[in-house]
């Protein structure tokens, strides 16, 4: 009986090690990668932290340590993947996370570790080592942060400019300016002037930003110039900080020795990295005054003028005449309300006058509003002026400008007696010259020819009999080649291909100025998601052998297979190389890849 119930318990202590694999034989492996050791104060370098051994139930713990700050860089990326070079396989699966970290102290700093924590387990990277310097005066070059005033008042428009001066021969940048941020809440927009000079698309927290390039001498020193212009309209009182710019640049210094990736030494490009930052800068905004404030203040702030046009100035008694109110300046036009035409008093007297609180139409340095009118009487010789107040920030006084006035003549609306109103079936008084018989058999009494319109029918309302059977076919063949479509799945992906290999390329352009591996992924997706839809191949890793079957069985030519197996092969390795890889290198091997996407839809 003993012995029973000890082989019962051996047996169900074997079946919990063979079921519970995650328990007893979890092997998580966390690793961390820097992109450099050296920080400078007001940079930030980026830090790989590689989960390998699980994609879900993953938390990220960072450090606190004082003088340095961490942060998450977007979300965690999942990969799994197998290479080998030089007959040594390895693999992964896992995830990758991309830290940022900056500092405020300098300082050496060595950090334990990066820990994640995985079904209630910590696992731990290992430890790092970091050196905090000052930027100083390291690199020939500079960044100038200025504004055209530190006194503005509510949305009153500041020139922000912003200088990068270069002497040294740029491999590589990354360019951060926080402003861009905040760009929707202080209504950024580029400024018009430069717009002469040779433009240069610079990549700024990931947005393309437009620099005018030009040369100029600093501190006896000639520099080439990137500079660029915007305007932004503070909303808010209060003071303003401006965070300050700054870049981090790869710099060319001769060339060293290096081992390949088939272990050959080769002479490589000598790259050392720098950064500079600007100073900061502060603005004081002002509300607008109360003081002093016209009753017709409708929200401007810079200097502006006005003008009025009229679509007819011919009209009777009581018709509509739309009236444009047209303002020009300079200011920012989102916060400028309609003139209330009810409140002067030449409109109240002459003109049946319902004001229109319809928003402005912004164009052109300038802002349209739209308003109806009718006359009481034909009296009325003019549309008079309309006025309009705003706020002038340069004299800091409110300024109240009129605009012209528009000459009008209002025809008297003619009443007929009652013995004078002729229906169909009374035969025309030719005592009363007024009347004209019409060979429509129309009696009418007008004052001007285009009182009369033409009542006849155009031939376009026949299209209205056609029309809804028209749709009724379209909609019938769109229903069944989509009832098609749907049935067959092979012709679905093969259809669909092309417009997911473009999104895809579009994704990867972006990327390019990038560091990271999510440029390469995205390379690698686009090529094994295209040929993958367009022969409807099963889902999973696309290797060499895939490949090769393909041109075997004449599905795939010999030379895009080995054009394929090259570039494949290319991709997956600078995935794994620790080296970073400058822009022109990813731009060439984005253009390689462009160009095998448009062999390969001639032939598939």
């Amino acid at each position: 009986m003993k012995f029973k119930n000890f082989v019962l318990k051996g047996i169900l202590f074997f079946s919990f090690l063979l079921y519970s694999p995650t328990l007893l034989w979890a092997n998580v492996e966390v690793e961390v990668q820097l992109s450099d050791t050296t920080l400078f104060l007001g940079d930030e370098i980026t830090a790989q932290l590689k989960v390998d051994g699980t994609q879900e139930n993953v938390e990220l713990s960072l450090p606190q340590i004082d003088g340095l700050m961490f942060r998450q860089l977007g979300r965690p990326s999942a990969s799994s993947q197998t290479v080998i070079i030089n007959g040594k396989k390895s693999s992964f699966s896992g995830l990758i996370y991309s830290i940022g970290i900056s500092a405020t102290i300098k300082g050496r700093y060595n950090i334990p570790g990066i820990e994640v924590i995985h079904d209630g387990q910590r696992y731990q990277s290992q430890g790092f080592e970091i050196n905090v310097k000052e930027a100083g005066n390291q690199v020939r070059m500079k960044l100038i942060l200025a504004s055209s005033k530190s006194r503005i008042y509510v949305n009153e428009p500041v020139k922000i400019t912003l200088k990068w001066y270069v002497q040294d021969d740029i491999e590589d940048y990354n360019f951060r300016f926080p402003l861009l941020a905040d760009k929707d809440k202080l209504k950024l927009e580029l400024s018009d002037s430069g717009k002469s000079n040779e433009v240069t698309d610079l990549s700024v927290d990931g947005f393309k930003v437009p620099f005018f390039k030009k040369t100029e001498t600093l501190e006896g020193e000639v520099f080439g110039v990137y500079q660029v212009e915007f305007l932004i309209f503070p909303a808010d009182p209060g003071v303003l900080n401006i965070s300050p710019a700054s870049v981090t640049v790869m710099v060319r210094a001769g060339t060293e020795l290096k081992k390949d990736f088939v272990g050959r030494v080769v002479r490589t490009p000598k790259l050392t990295r720098a950064f500079s930052a600007s100073t900061p800068l502060k603005l004081q905004v002002l509300p607008i005054p109360v003081e002093n404030r016209p009753s017709t203040y409708s929200g401007g702030v810079g200097e502006f003028g006005m003008s009025i046009t009229a679509d007819n100035t011919l009209v009777k008694v009581g018709d509509p005449i739309e009236l444009t109110i047209r303002i020009t300046g300079e200011g920012r036009y989102e916060t400028i309300e309609p003139p209330l035409l009810s409140e002067i008093q030449e409109f109240k007297d002459n003109f049946v006058v319902v004001d229109s609180l319809q928003p402005g139409d912004i164009k052109d340095n300038s802002i349209e509003f739209k308003q109806t009118i009718r006359p009481r009487h034909d009296d009325v010789t003019r549309i008079p002026p309309v006025e309009f107040s705003f706020f002038n920030p340069v004299t800091e006084r409110f300024r109240t400008v009129k605009s012209n006035s528009i000459p009008l003549k209002v025809l008297t609306a003619g009443r007929l007696k009652k013995d004078e109103i002729v229906s169909y079936t009374d035969k025309p008084k030719t005592e009363v010259e007024s009347f004209t018989r019409q060979k429509t058999g129309l009696y009418s009494n007008y004052l001007f020819e285009d009182a009369l319109t033409s009542e006849k029918q155009e031939m376009y309302w026949v299209l209205l009999l056609f029309f809804p059977p028209a749709v009724y076919l379209v909609v019938l063949i769109m229903t069944n080649r989509y009832r098609r479509l749907k049935r067959d799945v092979s012709l679905v992906r093969a259809k669909s291909a092309k417009s997911k290999s473009n999104k895809r390329l579009k994704i990867a352009r972006k990327l390019i100025g990038d560091q990271g591996n999510e440029f390469y992924l995205e390379l690698s997706n686009t090529l094994r998601g295209y040929v993958g839809d367009k022969l409807n191949l099963g889902a999973g890793q696309f290797t060499p052998v895939d490949i090769n079957t393909l041109v075997a069985e004449k599905k795939l030519s010999e030379n895009c297979g080995a054009s394929l197996n090259s570039i494949l092969e290319e991709i997956d390795r600078y995935r794994f190389m620790q080296q970073q890889h400058g822009k022109a290198d990813r731009q060439g091997l984005f253009e390689r890849v462009s160009v095998l996407m448009k062999k390969l839809e001639k032939e598939i």
